[in-house]
């Protein structure tokens, strides 16, 4: 050590004496240090105290030598992704806290049973980033810098470990107004949503038959697990988040009864039972602090509350709340496929489920409000869910696919259309339309193939998919070659496909009401209230438009068919609360009613 640097460091611990008292010092006067009472403190009657002349302690010197070490490793990391070399293998245990390595060392087993070394796991990182995950919990972090700094910058693998239960519970408010996602009110004690053993247990299975066929978010029997168990402990034993979600599935429940039967379990009507879950899972949702959440639960109970929610007239409330759960999954890394995490076959399921839901409400709630959805088809790379029963998915094994209908068919066909969606509309000039029409008809035959070709039209929910299916392949169409999107009035489609796309937007009309209107007679009355939320406001459009410019006396009777097609959509009741399909608050719809006044003053 040299001279002066021993000079600096004297001069860091030395400590100029203190000669004035303390009462003098305070008071910023003079002090003439006289001991044992200096004359200020005398005249005062004030007691008189110096303070001591122990030297300060020298600064320790152990953070600054960690602090430069770190340094120096960001510096290294820094270069190496300068130059475009790969991170030491120093970083890997920290940067992948869940990895599970196998009995020597050199292999990792991902979610979908794969086997990969270090170095490909290193690879894939680089370019879809990092799921930290433990205990349930999960972080994702993106592929770019951070992803790569995380030991040296942010500790990231502490972020797993932030726990909420240490922060103080703000006071409970008086249990009464309108709940909100966003104010800081938690109510510690929901018990008044709480239902008798008996009563809960129905709602369960009405919704285990009416809502999980058509949104599937949850795993059964796991689900079922939980539920016993807060059935036999109590209301006070569950989590926030369980306590959301079974407020959640209450709402789903509820939603999918008919008024009379709700009448009969709960003595008051439909419209007022929906507002108290309304306000229970919102409530119980904030209470779970669903925003800072890093488990699924708290999500999958936002996304099956939002896709019973939607269809009514707030459409922009819906589309909001999805928003929110994109920016929640993203964070969750649930737009990342499982299987290039260190996470199970089970969770790497249910993530793929929850996104693809998400996915589907992004699309159906953009269409509502008249936009286009948020999530393009570029931005993710998770998987399709595969084609299962819940029971061949368990917690330690690696389920097979299926073909034929299973219990995630009727949802698959839904995502595998979504897919379809992403290709047609993605707005690259090069695809012609007659190639984005063979795309169609190939998804068509795909899932024909799939999932289709043995269909049992005996059974209630193997015939709903299958008529389902058709209706979205005419959609579909109809979205392709739909004069308002592509042509001006149409003036470029020849007669023979305008004549081809009016048959087809009318009979996904005739499907549509005889889901949402006949379908008691049917056999289908457990799922009319998913049927009553989709409406078909491009099938709709273009049949108004032909109504505008066809004849009004056509020899093959197209044109009286497509009115009573029309009629029915402006006048039947879709959500069972006495409004009309076309209500005046919902944006998408006050168009095609004035297309609809057009054709009745032509008509007249």
């Amino acid at each position: 050590m040299t001279p002066s640097s021993t000079a600096s460091e004297d001069r860091i611990v030395r400590v100029r004496a203190i000669r004035a008292c303390i009462s003098c010092r305070s008071r910023k006067i003079r002090c003439d240090q006289v001991r044992p009472s200096c004359g200020s403190c005398t005249r005062g009657n004030i007691h008189c105290e110096f303070p001591s002349q122990a030297r300060r302690p020298p600064r320790p010197r152990q953070p600054d030598a960690v602090l430069v070490q770190r340094l120096a490793r960001l510096e290294s990391v820094i270069e190496q992704l300068s130059s475009g070399r790969g991170q030491s293998e120093e970083t890997e245990d920290t940067l992948s806290p869940g990895r599970k390595s196998s009995g020597s060392g050199t292999e990792s087993v991902v979610g979908n049973g794969d086997v990969r070394s270090p170095s490909a796991l290193d690879d894939l990182e680089a370019g879809v980033g990092r799921l930290l995950v433990s205990d349930g919990k999960s972080r994702y972090i993106g592929p770019n810098f951070w992803a790569s700094l995380s030991e040296e910058a942010a500790d990231l693998n502490s972020l797993l470990h932030e726990t909420q239960e240490d922060e103080p519970e703000p006071p409970s408010p008086s249990f009464g107004g309108p709940p909100s996602f966003f104010a800081r009110t938690y109510a510690t004690d929901l018990s008044i949503f709480h239902l008798p053993v008996a009563l809960s247990q129905h709602l369960y299975d009405t919704y285990v038959q009416a809502v999980d066929p058509l949104v599937r978010v949850i795993h059964k029997p796991t689900c079922a697990r939980q539920l016993a168990a807060f059935h036999a402990l109590g209301c006070q034993s569950a989590s926030k988040d369980f306590e959301a979600l079974l407020f959640a599935i209450y709402f789903a429940a509820i939603t999918s009864m008919l008024p009379a039967r709700v009448v009969e379990l709960f003595g008051c009507d439909k419209k007022a039972m929906l507002a108290r879950y309304h306000v229970a899972v919102e409530q119980a949702l904030s209470n779970a602090r669903f925003l800072q959440s890093e488990e699924l639960m708290p999500l999958q109970a936002l996304v099956l509350f939002n896709a019973c929610l939607r269809g009514g007239e707030d459409t922009r409330t819906a589309w909001t709340l999805v928003g929110l759960a994109v920016r929640i999954a993203q964070s969750l890394g649930l737009h990342r496929d499982g299987s290039h995490f260190p996470i199970t076959a089970f969770e790497t399921e249910i993530r793929r489920r929850l996104w693809y839901e998400i996915c589907i409400l992004d699309f159906r709630t953009a269409e509502d409000h008249g936009c286009n959805p948020s999530i393009p088809s570029i931005s993710y790379d998770t998987k399709l869910p595969l084609n299962i029963n819940d029971d061949d998915l368990t917690e330690t094994g690696v389920p097979v696919s299926r073909k034929g209908h299973t219990e995630m068919t009727f949802c698959l066909l839904r995502f595998e259309v979504l897919g379809c969606y992403g290709f047609l509309f993605r707005g690259d000039g090069g695809v012609s339309l007659a190639e984005r029409e063979k795309r169609i008809e190939e998804t068509r035959l795909m899932m024909f193939e799939k999932y289709l070709r043995e269909v049992d039209h005996t059974d209630p929910l193997q015939k709903v998919t299958y008529t389902v299916w058709k209706l979205m392949m005419g959609k579909a169409l109809l979205s392709l070659y739909h004069p308002l999107r592509h042509f001006k009035d149409g003036e470029f489609l020849s007669k023979d496909l305008k004549e081809r796309l009016f048959i087809a937007a009318l009979e996904t009309l005739e499907y549509g009401a005889a889901f949402a209107v006949n379908s008691r007679s049917h056999g289908y009355a457990q799922w009319n209230w998913f049927f009553q939320k989709h409406g078909h406001p491009h099938s709709l459009a273009l049949v108004l438009l032909e109504l505008n410019e066809r004849p009004i006396h056509d020899s093959n009777g197209l044109y009286e068919r497509a009115w009573r097609a029309v009629d029915g959509y402006f006048n039947r009741d879709l959500w069972s609360m006495g409004k009309p399909v076309l209500s005046e608050k919902i944006c998408l719809w006050k168009p095609l009613g004035r297309l609809r006044d057009k054709a009745l003053k032509r008509r007249a």
